[in-house]
């Protein structure tokens, strides 16, 4: 077990192929502990995730991002059996992920993270976005749950989930 942020063990095992893993007592207001999978390939990131009892709540940059927002976490190392080795993956190419994991067109973000704005946008570039991805900031103030956020629009969960994703990306949304 290595206490050390997410950033800096990646720089560590630079060229290597293997896990990362670790447990999470709280992350995006999600109760119960949770754990981590992190697959290396050259020492660049393939995969993210979050499960909790098995079942995947965060894939990709989200959850890498999460992650990184951590701080220091108590991190396992596995290195990959020569036999594990598959040629065929590609590792991504910077040491965080460019593009949010999905499954089967649905974003993996739990339904009850609680997204909240990362910074303030103005009201000219607010007014540039869709209607949905506005309103979904405006009601993100970390105290309703992206189910709330849905229900309040009248919209799926998973259509808040894929306006909060570029949201995210560009830094503008945060999940606690």
């Amino acid at each position: 077990m290595y206490p050390i942020d997410l950033q800096t063990i990646l720089q560590v095992l630079a060229n290597q192929n293997g896990e990362l893993r670790t447990n999470v007592k709280q992350i995006a207001n999600i109760k119960g502990e949770c754990q981590v999978s992190i697959v290396l390939s050259l020492g660049k990131v393939i995969s993210c995730t979050i499960l909790q009892k098995g079942k995947s709540l965060l894939t990709g940059e989200v959850a890498f991002r999460m992650l990184v927002s951590k701080g220091i976490l108590q991190w396992e190392y596995i290195p990959a059996s020569p036999s594990s080795q598959t040629e065929h993956e590609h590792p991504i190419p910077s040491q965080r992920l460019e593009k949010p994991q999905t499954s089967l067109g649905q974003v993996d973000i739990a339904t009850e993270a609680l997204p909240v704005q990362a910074r303030a946008v103005s009201s000219e570039e607010l007014a540039t976005w869709p209607r949905l991805h506005r309103f979904t900031y405006q009601l993100s103030t970390g105290d309703k749950t992206v189910e709330e956020i849905g229900n309040l629009l009248s919209v799926t969960p998973e259509r808040v989930k894929m306006a909060l994703l570029p949201l995210i990306k560009r830094g503008v949304m945060a999940l606690r």
